[in-house]
């Protein structure tokens, strides 16, 4: 996936509504990659915005990044990195096996 990215669409984000998995994806202005703790530190940040008593996010934010992340039924996950030289930019996927963020269920 991320190499189609790469080699077909500069590395800009690809659309995984359709993936069997749950996908997280961070694009960077950095033709040198970043360290994987890197992009979970951005995934993560949206934790600010979720309230887990409620099971939402405030208001005008988007917390599903975040959930993914820390969803406690995910058993497998795989993550793959592109740098594009050209654009010098590099692009981070994470796929989740099985996928989180199921409505009605809270992520931990």
């Amino acid at each position: 996936m991320v190499r189609y990215q790469r080699n077909n669409l500069a590395c800009q984000f690809a659309n995984l509504t359709a993936s069997k998995y749950g996908g997280n994806q961070l694009w960077s202005g950095s033709a040198s990659g970043v360290a994987p703790r890197t992009a979970v530190q951005e995934w993560v940040k949206e934790k600010n915005f979720y309230n887990h008593s409620t099971n939402t996010c405030v208001s005008n934010h988007e917390c599903g990044v975040y959930t993914q992340v820390v969803w406690r039924k995910t058993a497998e996950l795989g993550c793959s990195q592109a740098i594009c030289v050209k654009e010098k930019a590099s692009l981070t996927i994470c796929f989740y096996d099985p996928p989180g963020n199921v409505i009605g269920e809270t992520p931990y």
